[in-house]
């Protein structure tokens, strides 16, 4: 077997437009096109897990992984249930989801798996499934974000999760679901109205992502302040 890897990593946004409306605005088709790259991209890497880290799945107390083999159940987004529906079956890597938990006790973290009928799946992590494995042909495992783990403990969290993906000799893409800059409009809107907040905003977010691409970690920290 040989050691496995991260072969890619993307950061995707979790609103339910890309899926449900993409054509109803420039932008949302923009980052639905996007969406769509980024899957063949996967696809051609021949990448044998992905691994979700959501950021609307938030947790209080330790890390909880998804831990059902085929969740199902359709999605209502709470803040865009205009929109519609967003029905899912997706494919769980429940072994892998174990290892994991394993390997985070190891390391000293708080670390539970979940698994029953059910349990809501978020919508970032409903979007990003949907649209990056299609098919559901390549295993996934889905991670909350503690809402008081500091940069440290998650660093330690992607540590844990490195070590099962080598041990198994996985070619993993490692997804982020989270939303940047994340304004939204406090009034109702037409969705041809729907843009970037502001030009501070786009700047900001253009920063936060070349800085990911280079792996300037230290330099998104301290950005991520401002």
């Amino acid at each position: 077997m040989s050691e496995g890897g991260v072969v890619a990593s993307f950061v995707v946004p979790v609103h339910p437009h890309t899926v449900l409306a993409p054509d109803m605005n420039p932008g949302w088709r923009a980052l639905r096109n996007a969406f769509d790259e980024a899957a063949q991209t996967i696809n051609d890497l021949e990448a044998d897990l992905l691994i979700v880290y959501s950021t609307t799945w938030p947790s209080i107390i330790g890390h909880q992984i998804q831990a059902d083999p085929n969740p199902e159940w359709v999605m209502v987004d709470h803040d865009f249930h205009d929109l519609g529906s967003i029905p899912y079956s997706f494919n769980i890597d429940a072994e892998f989801a174990h290892a994991w938990d394993d390997a985070n006790r190891n390391r000293g973290l708080q670390s539970r798996c979940v698994n029953y009928k059910g349990f809501p799946i978020d919508v970032g992590s409903v979007v990003a499934l949907t649209l990056l494995n299609p098919d559901n042909r390549i295993p996934a495992v889905i991670v909350s974000s503690n809402m008081y783990a500091n940069r440290s403990e998650t660093t330690v969290l992607a540590k844990s999760c490195l070590d099962v993906i080598k041990s198994q000799g996985r070619r993993a893409v490692a997804i982020t679901a989270m939303s940047l800059s994340n304004r939204m409009f406090t009034d109702f809107i037409e969705p041809e109205e729907d843009k970037i907040h502001s030009l501070k905003d786009d700047e900001w977010n253009r920063k936060i992502l070349e800085f990911l691409e280079q792996g300037r970690l230290e330099d998104v920290g301290q950005l991520s302040r401002t």
